[in-house]
């Protein structure tokens, strides 16, 4: 499963989204931002692809909002 994979390989993703965003911003970006947004992401990506393993799929729209991100 692929949240599964995820949370396995989980830090190594940071740590890889943190390298690219270096190589990316010459600038002093707030570093600590961006890994945050990565962690956030990764774990609400699990949790949703978790939840839609389950007998109740639709309830990982608690986790991450309706496809497109629209109320409905």
């Amino acid at each position: 499963m692929l949240h599964a994979f995820l949370s396995d390989h989980r830090d190594e993703l940071v740590t890889r989204c943190r390298s690219k965003v270096v190589q990316r911003r010459p600038t002093e970006a707030a570093d600590s931002n961006y890994e945050h947004g990565v962690r956030f992401f990764l774990d609400q990506l699990i949790e949703t692809l978790e939840v839609e393993q389950t007998a109740v799929p639709l309830e990982s729209r608690r986790v991450s909002g309706p496809a497109g991100g629209g109320d409905n």
